[in-house]
């Protein structure tokens, strides 16, 4: 069987804390930390989980919003069930 993985993607609700509420005000914020990326990169990594995500562009965004990929409220682990549906 195979086990599809996934993650809850929150960019838009943790600009949204940072009175970040358009993705071209990412845009600069990035720059500044050497992550360029196109305005219509930006809107696509903040409206949809991205599929490939860079180590520069991860440290920059953690960088802007102070914060770690090991945040909690970053990933979500789907429950793994033993043989006969135990966990």
């Amino acid at each position: 069987m195979i086990r599809k993985m996934g993650i809850v993607w929150k960019l838009r609700q943790v600009m949204a804390a940072h009175d970040l509420f358009q993705t071209s005000d990412l845009v600069p914020l990035l720059a500044e930390r050497g992550v360029h990326l196109s305005r219509e990169q930006v809107f696509r990594l903040v409206t949809q989980p991205p599929q490939r995500l860079s180590m520069d562009t991860l440290a920059a965004l953690c960088d802007v919003f102070s914060c770690s990929p090991k945040r909690p409220d970053r990933g979500r682990r789907r429950e793994r069930r033993g043989p006969q549906g135990r966990q």
